[in-house]
């Protein structure tokens, strides 16, 4: 890992994340964010219009054989028409953990990116699976790609990989990564809201101790109680029955109360 560990932001969530780095970027209200694919939480939405910011969807492609176990696919020529003069980032979003980009099309990404001035936002909510690097592995460690700006990782309670909360942001400088290959000539203080790596996280971290403040263990300890409570009652059918019908006598949202509690 190339990274400086000072550049690793960790936060409450990938959205309390992604809001910080919103704040700490500033863009113009009306700016526009490319997201794709358009798949994703609907608190992230809601993060971008709260910061005046449209989202702009372009669908995935079908992958080109399959013998491609990582990538779905993203149209370039699609996320290209979609740029216009209010666009200030690209999302990629890897959904359900799955690695939606072959390391070409982020370079092309990079490219595309750096010709427009544009950010490259990297949604990496589900992917993360280790930091083993084995060959022989079953499952292919992903922690982000070295041309996004930015990587958000999250460790909720539905994750593959949970810490019943939690997010990180990895914060880099993409056009001073080392690379076999080469990226955009252009440079990185020609793009709309350039800032480097380092005052990014510092930005970000500052943001948050004066925003969010710092989880108590007695706040975790209860996330801790109500995840051993949830996985009791989600292996058992009857528990799971009955707390279903109780809450429905009762007039409560049983969905509503689960999405809730996994928050």
């Amino acid at each position: 890992n190339n990274n400086n560990n000072n550049n690793i932001v960790t936060g409450l969530s990938v959205r309390s994340l992604f809001d910080l780095f919103l704040l700490s970027k500033s863009y113009p209200k009306g700016s526009e964010i490319i997201v794709v694919p358009p798949i994703t939480i609907q608190g992230m939405i809601d993060i971008m219009h709260f910061h005046d910011i449209k989202v702009v969807p372009v669908d995935i492609m079908a992958p080109p054989s399959q013998d491609d176990g990582y990538s779905i696919g993203v149209d370039l020529n699609a996320v290209k028409a979609r740029i216009t003069d209010r666009t200030v980032a690209i999302m990629v979003v890897h959904v359900f953990g799955m690695v939606t980009t072959l390391d070409q099309q982020m370079v092309d990404m990079r490219t595309l990116s750096d010709q427009f001035g544009l950010d490259v936002i990297e949604d990496c909510a589900e992917c993360y699976s280790g930091l083993s690097s084995s060959s022989s592995s079953s499952v292919r460690s992903y922690c982000g790609n070295s041309n996004a700006d930015i990587s958000f990782f999250s460790f909720g309670t539905i994750k593959t990989s949970t810490a019943l909360g939690g997010g990180v942001a990895i914060v880099r400088d993409p056009n001073n990564n080392d690379t076999s290959v080469p990226l955009s000539s252009s440079c990185d203080k020609t793009r709309k809201h350039w800032k480097p790596a380092a005052v990014m996280a510092e930005d970000m971290k500052r943001l948050q101790y004066s925003l969010f403040g710092q989880q108590s263990n007695r706040e975790y300890l209860w996330k801790v109680l109500k995840a051993i409570i949830i996985r009791c009652v989600a292996h058992s059918p009857l528990l799971c029955g009955i707390c279903y019908l109780l809450l429905t006598c009762l007039g409560l949202d049983f969905d509503a109360i689960v999405t809730s509690a996994i928050r």
